[in-house]
């Protein structure tokens, strides 16, 4: 079994790493389409919030960013926004994945 884990993050903000490795893994050469389409979707790119703009993206209520946050700044500020309808017991547990997933995949250099 070979697993490659991607976190999104790490994707946004280094995507050649990642497209390099699973390339190299499925053995197959990058052409010129795929950094074409890396270009139009902006990656990499400044934040995770930062994205092409999209009718589709808009539905849901995304606006450009008026600041780029840091990772772990936009997820304290959804941390906010969360403790204001999720009962304790809950953002307890939200609180302690954020941590594992922080630990896991953003504290690491």
């Amino acid at each position: 079994l070979n697993i490659i884990e991607i976190p999104f993050e790490r994707l946004v903000f280094e995507p050649i790493e990642y497209i390099e490795k699973i390339s190299s893994r499925l053995e197959i050469n990058l052409s010129n389409s795929v950094y074409k389409e890396m270009r139009k979707q902006k990656v990499p790119r400044k934040s995770l919030d930062d994205a092409p703009s999209s009718s589709i993206f808009q539905g849901y209520g995304w606006k450009k960013p008026l600041e780029h946050l840091s990772v772990k700044d936009q997820i304290a500020n959804e941390m906010k926004e969360m403790n204001d309808y999720l009962k304790p017991e809950m953002m307890k547990r939200v609180k302690q994945l954020v941590e594992n997933y922080i630990s896991r995949y953003l504290d690491k250099p």
